[in-house]
This record gives C-alpha cells, sequence and structure tokens, in this order.
C-alpha cells in the first residue's frame, strides 16, 4: 500500500510541476503581449484571449492526464487496462471525479487513483482561478480604457449608442415590427 501512495504522491508532484510551468507559459505571454492590451478590446480581441487561455489549459490537462496514463498502462498486469487508449479513458475518468467504473485498477493501485482524483480537483480549480483572473484582468483594462478617454469623447459614444438605440427603434416600428411584440 505503500508504494502507491509514494507513486501517487509523486505523479502530483509532476501534474503540480506541469500545471505551474503551463501557467507560467501563459501568464508570460500574455506579459510579453500587453502592449496589444492598451488600446479598447473589442469582443473579437476578447474572445480570442479567453479562447487561447482556455485552449492552453485543455492541453495542459491533457498532458497531466497522459502522464498518469503512463502509469496505468505500465501497471497494466495488476489492472483491467488492455491497451494505452484504456489507460487514458481510465486516466481521463479518474482525473475529472467521473468514476464511471467501467473500467478499474486491482487491489492496491486503487489508492493511486484516488490521489489522481484529488489531483484533478487541485488542478481543474487552479485552472478556474487561471481562467477568472484573465477575465478579471480583461474587465479591469477595459475600465481603465473608459476612464482614459476624454469626456467628450465618453459623450458622443453615450450619445452614439442613443443615437443608434433610437435609430434601431423607429426603423423597427417604421419596418412594422413592434419591439413589444417580438419576442
Amino acid at each position: 500500500m505503500l508504494v502507491p501512495i509514494i507513486v501517487g504522491i509523486g505523479l502530483t508532484i509532476v501534474t503540480v510541476a506541469i500545471h505551474a510551468v503551463g501557467t507560467g507559459f501563459w501568464i508570460r505571454n500574455l506579459f510579453i503581449h500587453r502592449d496589444h492590451f492598451r488600446a479598447r478590446l473589442g469582443f473579437v480581441a476578447v474572445l480570442n484571449i479567453l479562447a487561447r487561455t482556455a485552449a492552453t489549459l485543455l492541453v495542459m490537462h491533457i498532458i497531466e492526464v497522459l502522464v498518469w496514463a503512463t502509469l496505468y498502462w505500465w501497471i497494466q498486469s495488476e489492472a483491467l487496462i488492455n491497451t494505452f487508449e484504456d489507460a487514458m479513458y481510465f486516466s481521463a475518468v479518474t482525473f475529472t471525479s467521473l468514476g464511471y467504473g467501467d473500467i478499474v485498477v486491482q487491489s492496491h493501485w486503487r489508492i493511486a487513483a484516488g490521489i489522481q482524483a484529488m489531483t484533478g480537483l487541485l488542478v481543474f480549480g487552479w485552472s478556474t482561478a487561471l481562467l477568472f483572473a484573465v477575465v478579471q484582468r480583461l474587465i479591469v483594462i477595459e475600465e481603465l480604457n473608459l476612464e482614459t478617454l476624454p469626456k467628450a469623447a465618453k459623450s458622443d459614444q453615450v450619445q452614439g449608442a442613443s443615437r443608434r438605440s433610437v435609430e434601431s427603434s423607429s426603423r423597427n416600428v417604421s419596418d412594422g415590427r413592434d419591439l413589444e411584440s417580438a419576442p
């Protein structure tokens, strides 16, 4: 029972290291490109940043699952895992805490699977925190950009938005479409 615990702790350290390197890489990448964020960010730019952040996190999780799958493939004589695909599947199901139970490891290696599930919860929380931090930073950048606009530009933006809203409303009414009856 001691060997699976030691192996599980070791793989947890590897998983955390992978996540730390990936997180550091991504934060550094965002920092290097920070000059692009000085200007007002549009919808497409925000979507691009968030999508790339999510993709980076997903790649990190896949690599982490792969590391654990290697363990299950290595101990396949003591597990009900026949192929590396089964090992990847079991690792992913365990890492995400789904635990379907259609593939299991036998005997004392179950404790390693439990440690993997705890590790998965840890790094998913970490990923959520990173994604939240990116969203929060985007909001702060947008607020700073709005504060630095001259007052005349702000009032022009507000008036322009109001004018577009009125024009849109009058177009809908003149087209015979009533906004209140729209679904």
